[in-house]
């Protein structure tokens, strides 16, 4: 019976990390981020390993781009966040 909550936690969690990540990489003037400052600007509220891992998924699935260790977001999460789409 416990098993589901937390898996559900976890999904939730794993959520807000992308949704995070997004609105840190998603600027008015689409500029790149090194992965540092990404981590420099979530400052905590998620660990190195589920940062990593939802830049790794945003990327999989086109929300970003990363060349090494440097990340943008793509034109799709761009325009996600002009409909607003995007929150934390």
């Amino acid at each position: 019976m416990r098993k589901q909550p937390i898996e559900h936690d976890s999904r939730r969690e794993e959520l807000r990390a992308h949704r995070l990540v997004l609105n840190v990489v998603i600027d008015k003037k689409q500029r790149p981020w090194s992965v540092a400052e990404i981590h420099r600007e979530i400052n905590g509220a998620h660990s190195t390993v589920e940062i990593e891992d939802a830049l790794a998924q945003l990327r999989v699935i086109g929300l970003i781009h990363k060349a090494g260790d440097v990340v943008h977001a793509s034109r799709a999460a761009a325009h996600m966040d002009r409909l607003e789409i995007l929150a934390i």
